[in-house]
This record gives structure tokens, sequence and C-alpha cells, in this order.
């Protein structure tokens, strides 16, 4: 089973729910400079954001978990992250954050928390970053 929550310093990553899809839509998900960075495309309504929450939320526990990155001391959401159980041994993760929290080392701090835990649970994280490529080389890699 992955973990409920995660805490920093700063950042409290807790699991999605409904009531999240405001702020979701609000804060980053239709952020096109956001989403460029990301392999889905900007949301156009809430009630694509909605369909994604459904989808996090159905997800089993213990395959995979997405987190919303909010503020410890504001509960103001910053982003989400995505963690997955590929194998018994194996984790990957994704993330987004909204622009106004870019710079801040917020992603390091996230980070080095999730992978403190996968150490200790004896598993081997892997991040998969993903680049805008011109259109004539866009592929995606491929998964090993």
């Amino acid at each position: 089973m992955l973990p409920d929550t995660f805490e920093t310093a700063r950042l409290l990553l807790r699991p999605v729910a409904a009531v999240d899809v405001a702020a979701i839509f609000d804060t980053y998900s239709q952020d096109e400079e956001v989403t460029r960075y990301v392999i889905w495309r900007p949301h156009r309504s809430r009630r694509e954001t909605q369909a994604y929450v459904d989808r996090c939320i159905a997800t089993p526990a213990d395959v995979e978990r997405t987190y919303m990155i909010v503020g410890r001391e504001d509960d103001v959401v910053r982003g989400a992250f995505a963690l997955r159980r590929r194998a018994p041994h194996r984790l990957d993760c994704g993330y987004v954050l909204a622009q106004r929290w870019w710079r801040q080392g917020l992603m390091t701090e996230a980070l080095t928390e999730v992978s403190a835990w996968a150490l200790r649970e004896s598993s081997r994280l892997v991040a998969d970053v993903r680049v805008q490529q011109p259109a004539a080389q866009q592929s995606l890699p491929d998964e090993t």
C-alpha cells in the first residue's frame, strides 16, 4: 500500500479528493504553460478535471496514488504528485506544479521525502522526465 500522506517542512501531500476539482482547474490544469511539461493536454472544462479526479480516486491505492501538494500552513493547492507501483520493487512518479510555485524548491522538498520513504521500503524510484520537443520530433520514450 502506498502511504496516505507525506509531510515536509512546507508541504503536505495528501490523496486527491472530489473537493479538489475547482482548485485543480483554477490553479493549473487549464494553464498551457504548466501543461506544456506534462503528457496530458490542458483541461478545457471542470468536467474534464472531474473525470481526472474520479479516475485518480478509483485507482487502487496499492497500484497508484495521486496526492495533492498543499501548503502545510495555508492548505493552498500548489500542484499534484502521482506515485505508481509498477512492480513490488519499483516505483515511478510524476508531478505538476502551478506556475506561482515554480522555482521555490518545492518539488525538491517533496521528492526528497518520497525518495527517503521509497528507500526505506527497498523500492527503486524511477523518474521519467519528458520535455516538449518540436512537433517533428515528438515521441514518447519506450517504457522499460
